[in-house]
């Protein structure tokens, strides 16, 4: 998929590459590193965000652990990520003003 020009072999081998690697990740894993990391840029106004992050991770570990196939890599981001999110909302809102 080029974004000028011709399509290369190159740029094929990329996509199948990013399609395989994407279709070997579980899928709680990929929606918790998303949620994790979008909940980074708006400073964890909205708990929803970290919460389901952290969630998700953990089913993910667990069903990866539990099949024994896949990489739970990104549910351990989706974790870190969303606990320090989570930590960096609870230290933003219970600060007193003035």
């Amino acid at each position: 998929m080029a974004l000028f020009g011709r399509e290369t072999a190159k740029d094929q081998e990329r996509v199948a590459s990013y399609r395989e690697w994407f279709l070997r990740q579980h899928p709680f894993a990929l929606a918790s590193a998303v949620l994790s990391i979008f909940s980074l840029t708006h400073f964890g106004t909205l708990f929803v965000d970290e919460i389901a992050g952290i969630v998700l991770g953990v089913l993910a570990i667990r069903s990866v652990a539990r099949q024994g196939r896949g990489h739970a890599r990104l549910a351990y981001l989706g974790i870190i990520v969303g606990t320090i999110s989570l930590i960096a909302a609870i230290i933003l809102y219970s600060r007193k003003p003035g």
